[in-house]
């Protein structure tokens, strides 16, 4: 029996390149070690499709997959016949089909059916004495004729299909369906293939040519990367349709999405909603929310970053789940008596019970009840799923008699509360006192303790101390008009000019008494921070770079608030790098007194092909006071192919 063989090439995804040569009559394609096409990529299901053989032709099937099989980007729900060049996609995984089998195959010719034994001598002549050997040679030779002029018919036709072959494209990013809010942009990213070289890829959004890229490359070029970014201005649905273009004058079946927008429109840097008011002035100034860039435009200024498009169930996997559980107190069980001002270390054990890795920046945090002069929050350690985590807080016994709880629960990096709400519960116990039957030699009742201390009383503009307060055997206490619990307090203070605190003690006997320190500041404080300085737009060129291109990399910082003063872009500097393991480099942004923005444009070369997350910071130095310190950072994605 004749053993068919196929080669599958990684075209797409963390294995490009990757070459798979199977001889089997029945193959399996997915992400678990033991198939026989193994792809690594978490979007592939376990056992995602097979190809199998029947009648002499390879055939794919969907094996129940997660997020589908695609043959030449059509998503396949049945079974499919494959042709020599086909795609098949898998997650974000693409695979070109090679079987030369199938490429070469013609339809046989049915040879002659075997003879019947001879007749007679007498019963071999046919009519006008001819034999009936000589009759069955002419007809046989006019059914050869006919299959031959048959073959040849078929042959012209699928040289005439392949002539007329067309590129195949497959949308990247985003995925179908996805909402994005109104304003916020859009990177529409496309792989177009075809071996005839693509030369131009087309956006149209709601069937109106959006955007088009040309190869550089007059033959064109095989992949064509294309990606370009896209903005909706109002809510609504839309449809994004793509449309490739070959060498030879072929173009694509279109693939479309559609995309929901929601929300209002927001002003952006020189959005058409924005007040003439804000305007700074200059030569050149138009009604814009911003002074504009030298070369921005509507479409220079937009924001080009990549959005992570609301996943549904068929098109990637489910998010995790943020859970967590109560597993025991490790220390001060509910009930426990402590006496009024006594430190309490409370230690909860917790359960990561959901299916979220909780990474740095989850807390602890107090939610509700007692919280007994404890911080707000509290880090917590990295922890798996299914781990348990001791988490410690400590806390004072408040001065007063009587039963005290409290409220914690887990906190994630981006301000989500979740899982089970745990408690700590204590009981302050009485004071003993004298009695009114005491005999003189009893001791007398301990004297009040009060203390008021500053850490550095002497303090330039803009710095800041601790004054901490600290109470034993009295009736209350106020440090600025703010309770004292547990008979201590501490607070940060950053005067801009001599100031006094003041601890207002109320003893046992019902009078009071006060204690005062005063901090000294040296200097003028500096003006409140009135910039936010942040990468607005990352652009390269070519926009299909190959390994031996020279790369030009446009980089817009700007600022969105100012002093009325000015300038409206401060002095500052940024630093760049290529990605992750190359070196950063640093450039410096002058002060404008034009424009609230400053531009740059670096050139660099990759030394091999892949994809490179380029990293650009804002104010590495942190030269700059800024309103918001977290979004100086922006990664522009470069594909870099052969």
């Amino acid at each position: 029996m004749q053993q068919h063989s196929i080669t599958l090439t990684v075209q797409r995804g963390p294995q490009r390149g990757q070459r798979f040569s199977v001889a089997k009559d029945s193959i399996i394609l997915g992400r678990v070690r033991g198939s026989d096409v193994v792809v690594s990529d978490p979007e592939v299901s376990r056992r995602h499709a097979s190809i199998t053989w029947e009648r002499g032709q390879p055939v794919i099937r969907d094996l129940g997959s997660t997020n589908g099989t695609f043959v030449n980007g059509v998503r396949i729900t049945g079974s499919q016949a494959l042709s020599d060049g086909d795609t098949i996609g898998l997650g974000k995984v693409q695979l070109g089909f090679q079987c030369p089998a199938v490429a070469g195959a013609y339809p046989t010719v049915a040879g002659p059916a075997p003879r019947s034994p001879a007749p007679p001598v007498e019963a071999r002549r046919g009519p006008g004495g001819l034999s009936w050997m000589a009759l069955g040679l002419f007809g046989l030779a006019a059914v050869i004729l006919l299959v031959v002029a048959a073959v040849g018919a078929s042959l012209y036709t699928r040289r005439g299909e392949k002539v007329a072959k067309v590129p195949t494209v497959v949308i990247n990013s985003p995925a179908s369906g996805g909402q994005v809010p109104v304003g916020q942009e859009v990177i529409v990213q496309v792989t177009a293939t075809d071996s005839r070289g693509v030369t131009r890829v087309e956006l149209l959004v709601n069937g109106v040519l959006y955007h088009s890229d040309v190869s550089p490359n007059p033959q064109g070029q095989s992949p064509f990367i294309y990606r370009h970014s896209w903005q909706a201005s109002a809510p609504g649905t839309y449809t994004l349709m793509l449309k490739a273009y070959n060498a030879a004058g072929g173009v694509s079946q279109p693939e479309a999405i559609t995309v929901s927008v929601t929300g209002a429109a927001t002003p952006t840097l020189s959005g058409p909603t924005a007040t003439p008011t804000a305007t700074p002035p200059g030569p050149t100034a138009t009604p814009t929310a911003t002074p504009p860039g030298p070369t921005a435009t509507p479409t220079d200024t937009q924001t080009p970053v990549i959005i992570v498009v609301t996943p549904t169930p068929t098109v990637t996997p489910t998010p995790c789940n943020l859970d967590a559980a109560f597993v025991a107190d490790v220390t001060v069980p509910d009930g426990t008596v402590f006496e009024p001002g006594a430190r309490i270390d409370k230690i909860w054990r917790i359960r990561n019970s959901g299916s979220c890795l909780w990474e740095s920046g989850y807390t602890w945090v107090f939610v509700s009840g007692d919280q007994m002069g404890a911080a707000a929050s509290q880090a917590v350690p990295t922890t798996a799923v299914g781990g348990n985590v001791d988490i410690g807080v400590t806390m004072y016994a408040p001065s007063t008699p009587g039963t005290y709880t409290g409220y914690w629960r887990m906190k994630s990096s981006d301000g989500q509360v979740f899982g089970q709400t745990s408690s700590v519960r204590i009981v302050v116990s009485s004071l003993a006192t004298a009695t009114p039957t005491a005999t003189p030699t009893s001791p007398p009742p301990p004297g009040a303790e009060i203390s008021l201390t500053v850490d550095r009383d002497h303090i330039n503009a803009g710095e800041c101390t601790w004054v901490r307060a600290r109470v034993e055997h009295v009736r209350a206490a106020w440090l600025d008009g703010e309770p004292v619990i547990g008979g201590h307090k501490e607070k940060q203070v950053c005067p801009c000019n001599d100031t006094t605190y003041t601890l207002h003690v109320e003893l046992t006997d019902g009078s009071t008494t006060d204690r005062t320190v005063t901090v000294h500041v040296a200097g003028v404080c500096p003006s409140p921070a009135v910039y936010d300085l942040y990468v607005k737009k990352m652009d390269s060129s070519p926009a299909n770079p190959a390994v031996i291109d020279t790369i030009s990399l446009f980089i817009m910082i700007v600022t969105d608030t100012y002093p009325s003063g000015g300038p409206f872009f401060p002095a500052s500097h940024f630093r760049w790098r290529k990605g992750p393991g190359f070196d950063w480099q640093e450039e410096s942004c002058p002060a404008n007194t034009q424009y609230a923005s400053c531009t740059k444009t670096v050139t660099f070369k990759y030394p091999s092909v892949g994809y490179y997350d380029v990293e650009v910071q804002a104010d590495n130095r942190n030269e700059v006071a800024e309103t918001n310190e977290n979004n100086n950072v922006k990664v522009w994605t470069l594909t870099i192919s052969p």
